[in-house]
Formats: structure tokens, C-alpha cells, sequence
């Protein structure tokens, strides 16, 4: 008996045992690691934490449970685009897409934002405002230098428009930067200004929204992961396309940043285009309901 009990287990119950296991992902293959934010001041990534909650949470009855890391140490831009290639010490990122990183990493075509972080509103120091009510295309605009983080995807999009750009090394320094007029205005996206003049207003009181002006270029931002974590991928994507599909993404985005587009009226502003030559061949843009448009 023992014999047969032995024979069973070798040649039945452990293959199927076996296979069963590698069917199912680990709880390894569903930890997802994110970038550390670049300081307590930093809010631009609670939407997207928060989304990629819901993301993992949605695809759970495929994938199982699931866990949700950050990263130990703050990155550059540039180090953690170096960092999701490796996959050690982050696996999922949300950046502004890229040829590069579409290359390199697995994208999630699905812009977790709706493109909303292409709309962009001017920070400006207060008593500047005179200077672009005048404003009334993307020309009269290069008279001006405008700030951006050393390494960010849009400099290359607004160098190609003809804009003067002065790099930053770190994201905080911009508003120093700007406050001492080391630069004249730094183009913040709709999701972002508000937030950032509040939790800075003590510190730099001369800084404001610019009222006259909305910029827009396309910019999907989309969730990539690491090529070493497929069945994330997998799951993120799964989970993402559910929320999208029954208005649980529109619900967030709005729970969001529904009070700064009221604030900011984007449609009373007047809007001047920018092209972007580097969007990646495979944009989905013929998909309109994965895009935000405040004119409708």
C-alpha cells in the first residue's frame, strides 16, 4: 500500500500539484513597486497610487491578492527610467510615454490620466500677469525661458516649438528657480498647479496661476512595468481596461482633479496647440473615449 500511495503521489498528485502552481502567479509576480515621491511635498503621484490600487484590486479574481511597495530611495526621473529597465528596485512606474520606454519596457496604452497632464497652465510670478494677457500664440511665447526638471519627457516637445528651456536638477529647486527669476514661467499640468502653489504659498508667496493661457500638446502618461514582471503587466492592463469600461477611471479622475479644472477655467482661457513630434507610432488616439477634452 505505502508502495502504491508513492507511485500515485510521483506520477499523479505532484505533476498536476505542479502544474497548478505555476498556473497560478505567485504573490511575487503580483508586488508592485513604485517610485519613492520626491519629497512629503511632492502630491502629483496619490492619483495614481490610488488608481493603481483599484487597478490590481479590479483584476483580483484572475490574479489573486496583491501587494503595493515603494521604493527605499528618491530618484531622478532619469534613474528611475534606468530602473524600471532592471526591475530590481522598482517594477511599475507612470510616466509620460516614450519611444524608449516603449522599447524597453512594458507600456500600458491606456492613458491613465486621459491626457489631462497635456493641458498645461503657466506658473508665473504674480506681478508678471501683465505680460501674458498679451499672449496670443505659441510664438509670442519664445520671448521667454521657461523651467523644467533635468531629464523630463516634455523638453524635447517644447524645445521643437520653438521654446527657450531652462533645466532644473531636481523637481523642488523649479520653484526657487522660478521665484528668483531664474526663468519666467514653468507649465504645470491642470492636475498639478493648484496643489503645488498651495503647499508652497508660505514659502513662495509671489507665485501664482497664470489666468490668460492653456497650453496643450498630446501627452499620454501610462503606467509602465518592468520586462521582467509580464504577469503584472498582465493584471495592471486587466484591471485598468474594467475600470475604463464601467466609468470607475472617469469617476476617479473627476474625484480628483474635477475641482481644479472648475477652478482653473480652462475654457475661458485662451488655448494655443503645441505639436509633438515624438509621440510614439502606436498613440492611441483614434480612441476618444480614453481622452479628456474641455472644449468638448
Amino acid at each position: 500500500m505505502v508502495r502504491v500511495a508513492v507511485l500515485l503521489f510521483r506520477f499523479l498528485i505532484w505533476p498536476a500539484l505542479c502544474l497548478t502552481l505555476q498556473a497560478a502567479p505567485s504573490l511575487a509576480d503580483n508586488i508592485a513597486i513604485l517610485p519613492k515621491p520626491k519629497s512629503e511635498q511632492d502630491v502629483r503621484y496619490r492619483y495614481d497610487r490610488e488608481l493603481l490600487d483599484l487597478a490590481l484590486k479590479a483584476s483580483s479574481d484572475f490574479f489573486g491578492r496583491y501587494e503595493i511597495r515603494t521604493a527605499k530611495l528618491v530618484m531622478t526621473t532619469k534613474r528611475t527610467q534606468r530602473e524600471i529597465l532592471s526591475g530590481m528596485r522598482i517594477n511599475i512606474m507612470r510616466s509620460p510615454t516614450s519611444d524608449h520606454l516603449e522599447r524597453n519596457a512594458l507600456p500600458i496604452r491606456i492613458p491613465i490620466m486621459k491626457g489631462l497632464l497635456g493641458y498645461r497652465v503657466l506658473m508665473i510670478r504674480a506681478e508678471d500677469q501683465p505680460k501674458y494677457d498679451t499672449v496670443q500664440t505659441a510664438a509670442d511665447l519664445t520671448q521667454y525661458t521657461l523651467g523644467q526638471g533635468n531629464g523630463w519627457n516634455d523638453i524635447p516637445i517644447l524645445e521643437a516649438n520653438g521654446l527657450k528651456v531652462e533645466r532644473a536638477p531636481t523637481y523642488d529647486s523649479l520653484f526657487g528657480m522660478l521665484a528668483q527669476s531664474r526663468f519666467d514661467f514653468f507649465p504645470r499640468g491642470v492636475n498639478e498647479i493648484l496643489p503645488e502653489l498651495e503647499s508652497r504659498r508660505a514659502r513662495y508667496p509671489n507665485l501664482a496661476a497664470d489666468r490668460a493661457l492653456l497650453l496643450h500638446y498630446p501627452f499620454p502618461v501610462y503606467f509602465f512595468v518592468a520586462g521582467s514582471a509580464p504577469d503584472l503587466a498582465a493584471r495592471v492592463e486587466l484591471g485598468l481596461r474594467r475600470l475604463k469600461e464601467d466609468g470607475r477611471l472617469e469617476k476617479l479622475l473627476l474625484k480628483h482633479f474635477g475641482q481644479h479644472i472648475e477652478e482653473l477655467n480652462l475654457t475661458g482661457r485662451r488655448l494655443i496647440e503645441l505639436r509633438n513630434p515624438y509621440l510614439p507610432e502606436k498613440t492611441p488616439l483614434d480612441e476618444t473615449g480614453l481622452w479628456y477634452n474641455p472644449f468638448g
